[in-house]
């Protein structure tokens, strides 16, 4: 009880705790980077998936289907590449770096606030 009372009181644990939390914006920020950098990471081509996709399968074509694979091209700067594979990386790019961005603000002045409050 006593290491976690420790523990708790050291700044830089709370803020990691605080980006594990998906519940704060410093935990959609972290969850978000490390997307993105997964994707910066993913070499599309290097992929041949089975296709599990069951609208496809279904419907015969699906909306969503190569949606990674261009947001892949999109965060390595291909973005015409990225359009080839489907359009929806258009919309889908913009709106997760935003809302990236907006929670890294949010958790950037939430921690400068819990840091002015402590002195």
């Amino acid at each position: 009880m006593r290491m976690a009372s420790l523990l708790l009181k050291n700044r830089f644990t709370v803020f990691i705790l605080r980006c594990v939390s998906l519940s704060s914006p410093g935990g959609i920020t972290a969850v978000l980077g490390t997307a993105i950098a997964a994707l910066f990471f993913i070499n599309p081509e290097q992929f041949n998936w089975v296709d599990l996709c069951l609208i496809k399968k279904v419907f015969g074509h699906c909306p969503a289907c190569g949606t990674t694979r261009a947001l892949a091209c999109f965060f390595k700067g291909r973005f015409a590449e990225s359009v080839k594979y489907n359009l929806n990386v258009v919309l889908a790019a913009p709106m997760i770096c935003g809302i990236f961005l907006e929670n890294l603000i949010k958790a950037a002045m939430q921690y400068i606030k819990t840091e002015k409050i402590k002195k």
